[in-house]
């Protein structure tokens, strides 16, 4: 069975050998409508990058360690090798299967919005793996999920409604905090192993190509290559963004529609993200969120 544990190892003063087998897994961990499923196809254009969503593979390991945990009795969220073993085995065995369905592409790249700790889980069995955190301005997501969800909302946001009665709006902001701390930490948990990319780089022409630079990604596009267009963005004339030098702009939300704490805290969530805010004004920079100069 392939290894997929350890990226290629070569000697000091020698060039790289042809890659063989495959390549160590990669994850694009994000929340909902953070357009992350646009991000992972821009990074797959002109990439060897078998592209998955909905796998199940990430629960599937966390369940599987959490199982292994209690048949040893040992303490929640801790492996043995025989656990790592036994679970590396079942899931390697299904992205061999992916990658033959894909062609032969030789690096498996899931999309998944599990719990952060399920991808915790993952790089204990494939330590070399790569996990790409993608984020949002929380304007963005707040015009997407009203986009695709005009009389109620449902999924993973629901339930936040109930903090917020009657303000949809609110319950969407609730969620991006929530969603964006628990990435956050992740990464600063995970210095090594994980990567930041935000939506509206990667959605801006040359931020596509820095960003596949950025995850070691060789990507050959064609002349005249438009980033995707993605439902719930829109610039100020209404237009969706595209071309290269454009910064995204979404749909005004009226301050008063977040409460002040809860704008507080989104401001701080923007800034830590590189989002500059407009004059510091607080919750006015959730009408325009616009790009810092270097992100991450």
């Amino acid at each position: 069975m392939p290894d997929w544990t350890a990226a290629p190892r070569q000697d000091r003063g020698q060039r790289p050998e042809p890659a063989r087998g495959p390549a160590p897994p990669m994850i694009i961990l994000s929340y909902a409508y953070s357009g992350a499923a646009a991000v992972q196809q821009a990074l797959a254009e002109g990439a060897d990058l078998a592209c998955t969503m909905g796998t199940g593979i990430l629960p599937l390991c966390e369940v599987a360690a959490a199982s292994w945990a209690r048949v040893e009795g040992r303490p929640e969220g801790s492996m043995s090798q025989l656990a790592v073993s036994s679970v590396r085995a079942l899931v390697s065995a299904q992205l061999t299967v992916l990658l033959a369905v894909a062609g032969g592409r030789r690096r498996w790249c899931e999309l998944a919005t599990s719990p952060p700790s399920a991808a915790e889980v993952f790089l204990r069995v494939f330590p070399a793996a790569r996990v790409v955190c993608v984020h949002r301005a929380c304007a963005g997501v707040i015009s997407a999920a009203l986009q695709a969800h005009p009389f109620g909302l449902a999924s993973s946001v629901a339930r936040y409604a109930f903090d917020f009665p009657g303000n949809s709006v609110a319950a969407i902001a609730g969620y991006w905090v929530s969603a964006t701390e628990r990435l956050l930490a992740f990464e600063a948990a995970n210095p090594q192993a994980s990567s930041r990319l935000r939506y509206e780089d990667v959605m801006t022409g040359s931020g596509q190509e820095l960003a596949g630079t950025r995850l070691g990604l060789k990507l050959e596009h064609a002349a005249g290559h438009q980033p995707p267009r993605i439902p719930g963005l829109a610039e100020p004339g209404g237009e969706a963004p595209g071309g290269h030098g454009q910064q995204l702009r979404y749909p005004p939300i009226a301050p008063t529609m977040i409460p002040a704490e809860l704008r507080t805290r989104i401001d701080q969530l923007q800034a830590e993200l590189g989002y500059r805010q407009d004059g510091g004004r607080g919750a006015d920079s959730l009408s325009d969120p616009e790009e810092s100069a270097a992100p991450r």
